[in-house]
């Protein structure tokens, strides 16, 4: 079954018929699609344009009403410059181009921004600018704990009052309501104070709204005044704090230096250590005694040799002797040398002792006979160059156990040296420190004002011309919305178009709704009495139409059924017979509706016979109708029928019919609802065709689809019962009324009462 749904686009069936697409024209296909899709949203606009002016007016007027009463919000932005660090100095501002922050710098101005919208610097500035005393800023009790705070309170036990007499609880509840208080007038001030980066810059706004413009610019630049103070003070406490540590540092290197230099000299007199080099000194000592030994050896050596010679000079005189005495010498020389540092051991040593021992060997024999003469004389030397070497080598032992002893002293002196030393370092790099912290420079923060705030001329809240256009956007929006909302909600059958999509059948009128002006007269009497009339019209126009789907030629016979009941079936069939006549037809309508008790025309005094006497075969059909009665008869029921199937089975039915098809041009029949029983499909197997009657915008799309399945095969078309013209022509729905609306003219007049209200009227026409 199709959507219930009404839809504002032209079906692809319609569409296709309207718009053909045949290969060179589909160009022009398109774009007449383009149009019908766009004509129909215009047209929906239309029908629901009171929807829409009722919904974008009452928007804009709520929001009018909401410009006067909202108290006006002021802002005002103070701009401060975190300056860089000592590496970046080439960053700093030129001109008003902005800083851009290298990545390293991100995490400082992100430290930054959050401690200027911190809760102890919010502290702060509510407690310098009294805004415990600014009722925008502070609350009540109540006002801050609110509905459900009062409620849990009225809920929690009271604390007996005799608890809280004592100085102490009530200073102690004095003091705990005054941190409440601030604590609350902070929230309120940090939920007026926006702390913000400019971009990727070393740029910070702090902005704070207030409904005066100048508390506003007055607490945005305290911020960052409390904020720059109190780091200046923070920096001035902490250089005071480095400098007295200094200073006591200081002081205590001073005195353990001066300990450790006495204990040095102390030291050294204690170990008989007079010089710093001491050790190296009697080095150098024993080094020169040693070398005085050697000399003193060989000159003991030379004497020896000396003698000799001379003893040799006596005795012998040759140049050959002389030559052995110098070799002799020589090597004694050599050897006495090199024994006090090398030992007897070394190899040069030994050759040199070979060497010695060959040449006394040779010089023996030549100085055998002399050595008896000199001896006296070679004694006597020969004991004054061995006490000389005797003297010096006690000498050297001396200095080498001196010098022993003096490295075992040397170990305690090193280390209070080295103590010394390393206290010197320190007292020194201290006391350089102390004098480049005194020669700086006052303290300043590493953040500075750039732009103070000026006070604001203009609300930033709300903005009459943005708010406005936004309302106005909103309101349109919305009311499109509405709009399309309630056309799709708008299931109920309205026009042609939808009855074809959901029925296919084509509607072959569309009847007006009575007005209420016209009184109780019935309706079969204004087709004569009114015959100009919208509702006259229409059901001239029904005759009409049934004439040109006519199949055969004779009498039609014309089943008039609904969905449902109070559709409106009854007054259609009556009035379609009196339209029949007003053409010049004969017509005649026949009441077969036997389940009411109802029955529109049923007369009792005009003397007639009804139509349950006729199929009991206890009338005929002269019986039934009135004397003159040739171009508009009734054919109604008087009495209660107990078997309405078993009647309408009668053979005396179809014989009814045919004599009724020999008197007159149209019969209509007006059988019960289709979905309750199933008359009207068992009538129209006698009939020439059956009308569905639905009522406008009433009647439920799928009772109309559910007849339509259940009648099957049969059905010429579908008449639409009340409809309001006016209505109808508003939501301009592009078929004939919409048309004739426009540009009928005096063609489509019923109704002239004049609008007591003239916008309303507007509104609806």
């Amino acid at each position: 079954m199709a959507s219930r749904s009404t839809s504002i686009m032209i079906n692809e069936a319609r569409r296709a018929e309207l718009f053909p697409d045949k290969g060179e024209n589909a160009g022009s296909a398109a774009i007449a699609r383009t149009y019908a899709g766009l004509t129909d949203f215009i047209r929906l606009l239309r029908r629901r344009r009171r929807l829409i002016i009722l919904t974008i007016g009452t928007i804009m007027v709520v929001t009018c009403v909401m410009l006067a009463r909202t108290t006006p919000i002021y802002k005002a932005t103070t701009t401060v410059l975190v300056k860089p660090t000592e590496d970046q100095t080439n960053l700093l501002p030129q001109g008003d181009t902005p800083i851009v922050a290298p990545p390293n710098e991100a995490a400082r101005i992100a430290t930054k921004v959050r401690l200027l919208g911190s809760r102890s610097l919010a502290a702060t500035v509510v407690q310098s600018a009294g805004l415990q005393k600014v009722d925008e800023f502070a609350a009540s009790k109540e006002e801050s704990t609110g509905i459900m705070g009062r409620v849990l309170k009225w809920l929690s036990p009271s604390v007996p009052e005799d608890e809280w007499n004592s100085e102490l609880s009530r200073a102690d509840v004095a003091k705990d309501e005054q941190q409440r208080k601030l604590k609350m007038v902070t929230d309120n001030f940090l939920r007026h104070l926006t702390v913000n980066r400019v971009a990727d810059s070393n740029l910070i706004d702090i902005t704070v709204t207030s409904k005066h413009p100048k508390l506003s610019a007055l607490l945005s630049n305290r911020v960052a005044q409390t904020y720059i103070k109190g780091l200046t003070e923070a920096q001035d406490d902490a250089d005071q704090a480095t400098n007295k540590w200094l200073d006591q540092r200081i002081t205590a290197l001073d005195q353990h230096l001066n300990e450790t230099e006495t204990a040095i000299a102390e030291y050294r007199q204690q170990h008989g250590l007079a010089v710093d080099r001491a050790g190296e000194m009697q080095q150098a000592q024993l080094t020169q005694a040693g070398i005085s030994l050697s000399e003193a050896r060989a000159e003991r050596a030379a004497v020896n040799n000396q003698q000799s010679g001379r003893s040799d000079a006596i005795r012998v005189s040759s140049a050959l002797l002389d030559n052995l005495r110098v070799q002799e010498a020589t090597l004694a020389r050599r050897i006495s040398e090199l024994e006090p540092y090398y030992g007897r051991n070394y190899p040069e040593l030994i050759a040199s002792n070979s060497q010695l021992a060959e040449v006394r060997r040779r010089i023996a024999a030549e100085t055998a006979r002399a050595q008896a003469a000199a001896n006296e004389e070679a004694g006597g030397l020969t004991a004054a160059a061995g006490a000389r070497e005797a003297q010096l080598a006690r000498e050297t032992a001396t200095l080498r156990g001196q010098s022993i002893e003096s490295r075992f002293a040397n170990v305690g002196l090193q280390r209070l040296e080295r103590e010394a030393e390393t206290t010197r370092a320190l007292y020194l790099s201290l006391l350089a420190r102390a004098k480049q912290q005194g020669s700086q420079e006052a303290n300043e923060a590493d953040i500075s004002i750039v732009s103070r705030a000026a006070l604001p001329d203009q609300p930033s809240f709300p903005q009459p011309s943005q708010v406005l256009a936004v309302a106005l956007v909103s309101a349109v929006t919305f009311a499109l919305v509405l709009a399309l909302a309630a056309e799709a909600l708008d299931d109920r059958l309205r026009n042609a178009d939808q009855v074809r999509r959901l029925l296919d059948l084509p509607t072959l009128a569309m009847v007006p709704q009575l007005p209420k002006s016209w009184g109780d007269l019935p309706a079969t009497e204004m087709i004569t009495r009114r015959p100009s009339s919208l509702f006259s019209e229409s059901m001239r126009n029904l005759v009409i139409e049934l004439e040109t789907r006519r199949t055969h030629p004779g009498a039609q016979v014309i089943v008039v059924t609904s969905p449902v009941p109070d559709d409106g079936k009854s007054t259609i069939s009556a009035c379609l017979a009196a339209a029949a006549a007003s053409l010049g037809r004969r017509g005649i309508v026949v009441d077969l509706d036997m389940r009411r008790s109802d029955k529109e025309g049923g007369n009792e005094d005009d003397g007639r016979a009804d139509l349950v006497a006729f199929l009991a075969d206890q009338a005929n059909l002269d019986e039934l109708l009135v004397d003159g009665e040739q171009t508009f008869a009734t054919i109604s029921i008087k009495q209660k029928v107990i078997d309405p199937g078993g009647l309408l089975e009668s053979p005396r039915l179809r014989a009814l019919l045919d004599e009724l098809r020999n008197r007159f041009d149209l019969i209509a029949l007006n059988a019960p609802p289709i979905i309750p029983v199933r008359d009207a499909k068992t009538l129209s197997r006698i009939a020439d065709g059956a009308l569905l009657v639905i009522r406008w915008g009433v009647t439920d799309p799928s009772a109309a689809a559910t007849a339509v399945d259940i009648f099957g095969d049969g059905l010429i078309g579908v008449v639409m019962n009340g409809v309001d013209y006016r209505e109808h022509a508003r939501r301009a729905y592009g078929d004939a009324i919409d048309h004739a609306a426009r540009y009928g003219g005096e063609y489509l007049q019923q109704d002239r009462t004049p609008k007591r209200w003239p916008v309303l009227g507007w509104l609806r026409s």
